[in-house]
């Protein structure tokens, strides 16, 4: 059993769902957003504050 498979038995798959759900989320926003602004300065992209979204599933690690 690989690691991904024993995360999935501990949280569960809903939760494993939820998590991955979100993930692609905040890889689709970064790769949407522009590298420089419109004076040509470079933008980083700031991840969302998630912890109060997933804090009850953070809890089952």
């Amino acid at each position: 059993m690989n690691f991904l498979n024993k995360i999935k038995e501990i949280i569960g798959d809903q939760v494993y769902s939820k998590l991955e759900s979100e993930a692609d989320k905040e890889v689709a926003l970064a790769m949407q957003m522009p590298l420089k602004d419109q004076y040509r300065q470079e933008k980083y992209y700031q991840p969302r504050h998630l912890i109060s979204v997933l804090f009850k599933e953070c809890e089952l690690f």
